[in-house]
């Protein structure tokens, strides 16, 4: 080898990952590069198809059951109720575990849910006045993304005081003897 060869720097190679998506093993069809559930990735020319991994491959196996996921989803309910003392009733710290818990499920049983699943585990999990507010407000709700169902969450069951109003209340309140 030439030392002028060794000294030349090399431009990184521009080609797309070859890391396998969270769900799963890709394959080729027609012209796309596709997970196993269904999901675009990314246009390709196919050159990174191979998987670092054989044991990841489904071919030859059954399809994923979904249903694994919605037997194993276990969360506290949110019912909107806000508890003696609070600002106001969690919707936030709730939306966030469902979230983390889902995410969570999907990468255990290997699977993606749709929006609509999404959904579905989003109403099964709701009591009381939130599940009465989703009701009211389906139609406007059931065509949105998870995301929004949260922020619409937040928005419907959040605190609805400035940050400046939580701070006088907490400053002006009086510590109880213990």
């Amino acid at each position: 080898m030439d030392e002028q060869e060794d000294m030349t720097h090399r431009e990184p190679s521009r080609e797309p990952s070859r890391e396998p998506s969270h769900s799963g093993r890709l394959e080729r069809e027609s012209g796309r590069s596709v997970s196993h559930y269904g999901r675009r990735e990314q246009e390709t020319d196919g050159s990174h198809l191979e998987s670092p991994r054989r044991d990841d491959d489904r071919r030859g196996r059954e399809p994923p059951r979904f249903d694994r996921v919605f037997k194993s989803f276990k969360i506290e309910s949110f019912s909107g109720a806000v508890t003696q003392g609070a600002f106001d009733a969690g919707a936030a710290a709730w939306f966030s575990s469902f979230s983390l818990q889902l995410i969570m499920e999907e990468d255990i049983h290997g699977v993606y849910l749709s929006e609509a699943a999404k959904d579905a585990l989003f109403f099964r999990s709701l009591t009381g006045h939130a599940r009465d507010w989703y009701r009211a407000n389906k139609d406007t709700l059931r065509s949105r993304s998870l995301e929004t169902l949260g922020r619409r969450l937040k928005r419907e069951f959040g605190n609805r005081l400035t940050r400046l109003q939580v701070c006088e209340l907490v400053a002006n309140e009086h510590k109880k003897p213990s």
